[in-house]
């Protein structure tokens, strides 16, 4: 949620031009991509968990095995892929432009 309702402007001095929009870009498409890609793990978990099967739960690569397998998926995971590499991008710039 803090991607989506721009809560990362309170550790961060979003300056004007170019730079702001990047950084205000690739935090909230690293963000959502972030959130998108802990929860479709964490549901994968869950369910494992509720069938009791050992063989059922994975690392990281279930998730994505399972996304690879979806009509869309290769597009789904590029597009969480895309986004996860937007959220580094944030992460330098918001060691930059941090609020100290």
């Amino acid at each position: 949620m803090k991607g989506v309702r721009r809560g990362f402007t309170e550790d961060v001095v979003v300056p004007s031009g170019s730079v702001g929009s990047a950084i205000v870009v690739s935090c909230v498409a690293g963000y959502v991509a972030k959130g998108v890609a802990l929860s479709i793990v964490g549901i994968l978990f869950i369910v494992a968990a509720i069938a009791v099967d050992p063989e059922k739960a994975a690392g990281i690569d279930g998730p994505l095995k399972f996304l690879v397998g979806l009509p869309f998926g290769g597009v789904l995971l590029f597009a969480i892929g895309a986004g996860l590499v937007a959220y580094g991008i944030y992460s330098f710039l918001r060691a930059r432009f941090a609020k100290i």
